[in-house]
Parts: structure tokens; C-alpha cells; sequence
């Protein structure tokens, strides 16, 4: 459930900043890796100070939302190699 939350957030956040950058002409594939390569260009855009801002800190908490889903996936993976119920006869 924690990992499906994370997942699910995730998903609210890139779909948050892809509609934010559509309002600004500016769109963006339903990829994580495209919208990566358009928030890495973002300073380089002719958009305002304080929406540049606006978007910095919703990729920040996207990132660590992301950071948050690849630990619990870490977590459970660790765990499925450690107890023998989950190994394949």
C-alpha cells in the first residue's frame, strides 16, 4: 500500500507539472524520461522568475517522492530474496 501511495503521488506530480508547462505553450510526452529533459532545460525558457521557482520545487518534491518509491521497492525486493517462502522450488 506505502508503495502504490508513492506511485500513485508520483504520477499526480509529473501529470501536475506537465499541465502547469501546457498552460505555458510547453508540452510534454507522458514519459518520466521527457519530462526529466524539459525540467532540466527549464532555466533556459523564457518563462517568469516566479514560475520557474514554482516548478523547481514540485520537481524537487517529485524527486523525492520517487526516491521514497525506489527505497520501498528496494525494501521489498530485499525481502523477497530473504525469506525462503518467496524462492522458487
Amino acid at each position: 500500500r506505502v508503495r502504490e501511495g508513492y506511485k500513485t503521488e508520483s504520477l499526480a506530480i509529473g501529470n501536475r507539472l506537465r499541465g502547469l508547462l501546457a498552460e505555458f505553450g510547453i508540452v510534454v510526452a507522458k514519459s518520466d524520461v521527457a519530462l526529466r529533459r524539459v525540467l532540466a532545460d527549464i532555466d533556459q525558457a523564457e518563462l517568469p522568475a516566479e514560475f520557474k521557482e514554482l516548478i523547481r520545487g514540485l520537481e524537487a518534491h517529485w524527486a523525492q517522492v520517487r526516491t521514497a518509491f525506489d527505497a520501498c521497492d528496494a525494501r521489498i525486493e530485499a525481502h523477497a530474496k530473504a525469506d525462503a517462502r518467496c524462492v522458487r522450488a
